[in-house]
């Protein structure tokens, strides 16, 4: 009886992570159908064992579909689970998401595509970094994160890009960041630059810590070239420097850019801010 159960539960396993036209040549309707079932059964409540094998299953596929020939002119705006940011000038893409481990906290995953095709894997070292704003990071190394915004930013003929992102894969403190990607030469590219000043001090990428109860903003204005949030700050000034413990205090702080460079104004007026 024992091995019986044992057998129907591996065919329902089976079936459950079967897509669409499983095992067939896939059109390109039928690789966005099949990376989409993988997609929600990986961010499902299934047991972790399933959604390891369909989160494995879903990379399998789409870096299949990244290694076709003209992939970077294909569209893949309908991928249900997987936030595509490209930048004004098309110069390449970031495929970005996210699973849940055993602990339920979020595993942070991302591809970046060049415009001659190529794809590359961007492997998450941000728990491992002691001190990531002064750091750079090249080739695959990359402080995890979920992008939601992306721009293109151009000073005097130099190019970079800024991306705002979340990481809460820490069960103590959540935390955001003002990332830069840089492109260099013969398909190199670089995370990290010395671009924000705050009073005497220059990083290279920001990082907000907070409290898990909370929610922060973070946002780009473009119509005032500014990066707006909110001001952190702890409840008790015997807390100062447990960031797990800070918050909003309902001011705000801005970078502004300015002579190719970011730099910090404190307590601004963001009413009127979009």
């Amino acid at each position: 009886m024992k091995s019986r159960i044992f057998i129907l539960t591996g065919f329902s396993l089976f079936f459950f992570l079967l897509p669409p036209a499983a095992g067939a040549f896939l059109t390109s309707r039928q690789e966005i159908d099949s990376l989409n079932h993988y997609g929600r059964v990986m961010l499902s409540r299934q047991p972790y064992s399933l959604r390891k094998t369909a989160s494995d299953r879903f990379v399998f596929l789409l870096e299949q579909s990244l290694r076709e020939e003209g992939s970077f002119s294909r569209s893949y705006d309908s991928l249900k689970t997987v936030a595509v940011l490209t930048p004004s000038d098309h110069s390449f893409r970031i495929f970005n998401w996210e699973m849940n481990n055993e602990d339920g906290l979020p595993i942070y995953f991302a591809r970046l595509q060049l415009a001659d095709g190529s794809f590359h894997r961007l492997n998450d070292i941000s728990s491992s970094q002691s001190r990531p704003e002064k750091a750079i990071y090249e080739r695959e190394k990359w402080w995890g994160a979920h992008y939601y915004r992306i721009e293109r930013m151009v000073f005097r003929k130099k190019v970079h890009y800024l991306l705002l992102g979340a990481n809460f894969s820490d069960p103590a403190k959540r935390k955001k960041v003002i990332e830069v990607l840089t492109l260099g030469k013969q398909g190199s590219w670089k995370f990290g630059a010395p671009l924000f000043e705050q009073q005497k001090i220059t990083l290279n990428r920001v990082l907000f810590e907070y409290r898990t109860d909370v929610s922060m903003s973070l946002r780009y204005e473009e119509d005032r070239k500014r990066i707006v949030f909110d001001h952190l700050s702890p409840p008790d000034a015997s807390l100062k420097g447990q960031t797990q413990y800070y918050g909003p205090d309902l001011s705000y702080d801005a970078y502004y850019w300015k002579k190719g460079r970011w730099q910090l104004r404190e307590n601004i007026d963001a009413r009127n801010s979009k």
